[in-house]
């Protein structure tokens, strides 16, 4: 892998081999056993969802995608293209694209990451942070709300 835009593309590429492997779009090795998804939520694959997500309100998860285990996404957030790791938790209104969230993680409301970011095991980021041009938040880091707008 060696770079963070690698591991993204690897990702890409198996999803998609799986989806061509007999999935059409949708939800790729299916969702794992203890979700709560909100009926509304819109899928577009290929997604991979783990065990024990809770996905809230008007979510849209646009492929490829992965959500790892206990991830909790709220109301109107928009996952496309992302990798979050097990136990991520991302806010209201949070747009989320070609991105790595690593464990633990967690993203306030109203906030952009975008671009090819990366954060770290357990970092937070303040509500309405806008981080792209692949920054990277090292593990543990706390930003702020309103600290960053790039």
């Amino acid at each position: 892998m060696g770079t963070p835009e690698k591991y993204l593309k690897l990702h890409h590429d198996l999803l998609h081999e799986m989806a061509r492997d007999g999935r059409d779009g949708g939800v790729v090795g299916g969702i794992g056993d203890g979700c709560s998804i909100h009926p509304s939520v819109q899928i577009t694959g290929p997604v991979l969802i783990g065990k024990n997500c809770k996905i809230g309100p008007r979510v849209r998860i646009i492929g490829p995608a992965v959500l790892g285990d206990g991830c909790q996404v709220d109301e109107g957030s928009v996952i496309e293209g992302a990798v979050l790791w097990e136990g991520v938790h991302v806010g209201v209104e949070v747009n989320l694209k070609d991105s790595i969230l690593a464990a633990n993680c967690n993203v306030a409301g109203h906030c952009w990451i975008v671009g090819g970011c990366v954060l770290g095991d357990g970092v937070e980021i303040g509500e309405g942070n806008r981080l792209g041009q692949a920054i990277r938040v090292w593990p543990g880091k706390k930003l702020e709300p309103g600290t960053l707008s790039f």
